[in-house]
């Protein structure tokens, strides 16, 4: 071990009449001290922020294997890391944004997300879904990871944060972006929420390039707003489209923003086309999962089939190869359109 190289016992033989038993065992003593000072300090896992916490932060989520396992509560408890950043000098209880990150891990999309959000006076906490549970992404094989866990994440996230002494947990939001916006419009759902956060629902939905393809009656009644590119490679807008009108038939304010020209990721600093050969994509395929009966409709035919056939429709419609690409213009205007969402809600 290298920590115990740089603290090697002394030879006894060259010093037979300094070291007796005594000073051996405190020299043991010592090397044992200094060898756990050396050791890496293990974060306390919180399930409280009552002492008002800030900063990097360890605390307990779950980790569900599939939707089916999260509707039932069928959960792995699994310490998660989070940053919650502050705004300076708040008067009152603010209040505050939950960040859920996509395929690719954390990233300047999502630090630069909890600076605006800090100057506009609010909270932000950005989770980190990947990197205890021993992942770097997921973008080549999405089945490594449960989309049900970033609604999970999400959830556990704001229980967590309804906790802390200044933050309003009647204002608290969701933000995520391409797989971390799929959980943040499917976290709309109540029977996804009831097993992680029973006590709390989220102010609003907010979900960029997201997936829009699973569905359930029961709502919690928050606005959503989505935003999507008109060349996304990922899935087309009009599935957005559609399942913004289904809400809007149950009573929720969902609204749908096509901006023109634009890519996945376009909110990203990233102005040069950036593709992968292996990146999962579902553009091809038309069709809604029902998870109060577990039924799939595909939409190009009106034909309604048990869930588990709907690996065999897939496999015919999903492709590999997409990309993303910063849009300078879209990414300052989809700032604004959050903003303006965004206050309307907190007020």
């Amino acid at each position: 071990m290298r920590c115990l190289e740089a603290f090697q016992m002394p030879t006894l033989s060259r010093y037979p009449h300094k070291i007796g038993g005594i000073m051996y065992k405190w020299l043991i003593a010592a090397l044992v001290a200094a060898h756990a000072a050396a050791l890496p300090v293990k974060a306390e896992t919180l399930s409280t922020l009552e002492a008002g916490q800030t900063g990097k932060l360890t605390f307990m989520g779950e980790t569900p294997k599939n939707y089916d396992y999260l509707i039932r509560g069928l959960l792995d408890a699994t310490p998660l890391t989070g940053t919650l950043v502050m705004p300076k000098n708040a008067k009152s209880k603010v209040p505050a944004v939950v960040i859920i990150h996509g395929s690719g891990g954390l990233s300047d999309r999502e630090t630069d997300w909890a600076e605006f959000f800090v100057q506009n006076g609010w909270a932000a906490f950005y989770i980190d879904s990947f990197t205890d549970r021993g992942l770097k992404g997921t973008g080549s094989n999405q089945s490594a990871l449960s989309y049900s866990a970033g609604i999970a994440d999400a959830y556990s996230g704001l229980r967590l944060l309804a906790t802390h002494p200044g933050i309003d947990p009647k204002r608290i939001a969701l933000i995520g972006f391409s797989r971390g916006g799929t959980a943040a419009a499917y976290s709309i759902f109540d029977k996804l929420r009831r097993p992680v956060s029973p006590d709390h629902k989220f102010a609003a939905h907010v979900a960029l390039y997201p997936g829009c393809s699973m569905w359930s009656e029961q709502t919690t009644g928050a606005p959503m707003r989505i935003y999507v590119g008109d060349q996304d490679d990922y899935e087309r807008p009009e599935t957005c489209q559609r399942f913004a009108e289904m809400l809007r038939a149950k009573g929720v304010d969902a609204q749908v923003t096509i901006y023109p020209s634009v890519r996945h990721g376009f909110d990203r600093q990233l102005y040069r086309p950036e593709y992968s050969g292996k990146a999962e994509q579902w553009k091809a395929c038309n069709m809604m999962t029902f998870m109060d009966n577990w039924t799939y409709k595909r939409f190009d035919t009106g034909e309604v089939r048990p869930i588990s056939e709907v690996g065999s429709y897939l496999s015919t419609c999903k492709g590999l190869g997409a990309g993303s690409l910063g849009n300078k213009q879209a990414r300052e205007q989809v700032r604004l359109d959050v903003q303006k969402f965004l206050s309307e809600v907190f007020k």
